[in-house]
């Protein structure tokens, strides 16, 4: 077992060093144990799980990303949430670029483009599941900067045409898009998760070769 894990974590220390050589604001952290990518993002300190979770009502997704556990190799990873704004002077003016879904798309994706996203959506570098449509963010809790206007109303992305909106919890008088094109449902409400810091660098402090040798 423990050559395993040692075998693990050498084959993720080839794949840090080659982000690094690159210099890429998003790493690949290898996959978990259902090969669901999990990446970095060395800007914003958080690792994206590539998963879009079908969520229609805004505590779906809450309840999703609260109860998620990622296996990678014998170690699950849970404590994991929704995206949120991004803490600031004007983190309340609604500019996308001050929420963690919008540093996505409109710094990271953008350099990291595979084929046409608006005719394949799902279709990035490092990821293979981002369906595009509205992706939920966490509402205000006592205060944590993470953005509210009202209980019954949470903030949430709009992949397609990259804005902040704040939309009814539940399907009343929520927006609604047309459809574009024959693959792309623009009306799905979504949840995706992030993750504190680089999974795969809490791994290998887990992993340390000294704490295995005293485990032994």
């Amino acid at each position: 077992m423990i050559k395993k894990i040692l075998f693990f974590l050498f084959a993720m220390a080839v794949v840090i060093g080659w982000g690094k050589t690159v210099k890429s604001e998003l790493i690949l952290r290898g996959q978990d144990n259902l090969s669901h990518n999990l990446v970095y993002d060395t800007d914003l300190d958080i690792t994206w799980y590539d998963l879009s979770y079908f969520a229609p009502e805004y505590q779906d997704a809450v309840m999703w990303s609260d109860q998620l556990s990622v296996r990678v190799g014998t170690t699950e990873f849970a404590d994991w949430r929704l995206p949120s704004l991004i803490g600031g002077k004007d983190y309340n003016s609604g500019s996308p670029h001050h929420t963690e879904v919008g540093h996505l798309y409109l710094i990271e994706l953008v350099n990291n483009e595979v084929l046409y996203p608006w005719a394949f959506p799902d279709k990035w570098r490092y990821f293979d599941n981002l369906a595009g449509g509205y992706y939920w963010m966490l509402q205000a809790k006592d205060g944590n900067n993470t953005g509210s206007k009202g209980s019954r109303e949470a903030p949430a992305y709009n992949s397609y045409n990259r804005k902040l909106l704040f939309i009814p919890v539940s399907g009343v008088n929520r927006p609604v898009e047309n459809r574009h094109t024959f693959f792309i449902n623009k009306n799905k409400y979504l949840g995706v998760a992030v993750h504190p810091g680089d999974i795969i660098r809490k791994l290998q402090t887990l992993y340390e070769p000294s704490k295995l040798i005293k485990a032994e």
